[in-house]
């Protein structure tokens, strides 16, 4: 199989994936999206659950700490992440019920106050700590009994699939219940206070 095929193989697998999850979402719902590359996830929540407001979380900015080759040239790579971002911003963020907020996830603060969230889609950075932060942080984010969602469950496998290993820790902490796991995508709920 060539890797154009395999790539696109990939691509129809994760679409379906993350339209199966949408499905489990609440519709009309105050969301946000962590880490929007290039918004084809965000159009896709967009279309699938008609959300009351929808947050989208990205920097925009090249990191090369998170390089796997680290050939990249910064300027030339931090040159395609403005286009994505003014890209986003121009196509999603006119819309009335979108806020574009162009931050790194653990910066946005009060701009997403406590528990207004309906649920959260996390896509950002993919290892551990910045997993287990985002968890941490979009957890006070959302309402009691609101989705905690994520993509690349499965990731890293020769890092010790850093995304399980934040999940499987913050399930074992009690505020959460594991509802399911679709493919590559995770679905949190959080728990009512008792």
């Amino acid at each position: 199989m060539s890797i154009r095929r395999l790539y696109h193989r990939l691509f129809r697998t994760r679409h379906r994936s993350r339209l199966a999850v949408l499905r489990l979402l609440p519709t009309q719902a105050v969301c946000a999206e962590i880490g929007v590359w290039r918004g084809d996830f965000s159009r896709l929540i967009l279309k699938h659950t008609l959300p009351h407001h929808l947050y989208l979380v990205d920097c925009w900015q090249y990191q090369p700490e998170f390089d796997p080759v680290g050939q990249e040239d910064p300027g030339t790579r931090q040159v395609f992440f403005e286009s994505m971002y003014t890209q986003v911003q121009a196509e999603l963020g006119t819309r009335p019920n979108v806020t574009v907020l162009r931050a790194f996830s653990s910066e946005i603060g009060a701009q997403i106050p406590a528990e207004t969230l309906d649920w959260v889609y996390l896509d950002a950075n993919h290892f551990y700590e910045p997993v287990k932060n985002d968890l941490e942080i979009y957890f006070h984010k959302v309402k009691p009994g609101g989705f905690i969602v994520g993509d690349d469950y499965d990731w890293g496998g020769g890092a010790g699939y850093p995304v399980r290993t934040a999940v499987t820790e913050f399930v074992a902490a009690g505020q959460v219940r594991l509802e399911t796991v679709i493919r590559s995508q995770y679905v949190l709920r959080k728990l009512h206070e008792s």
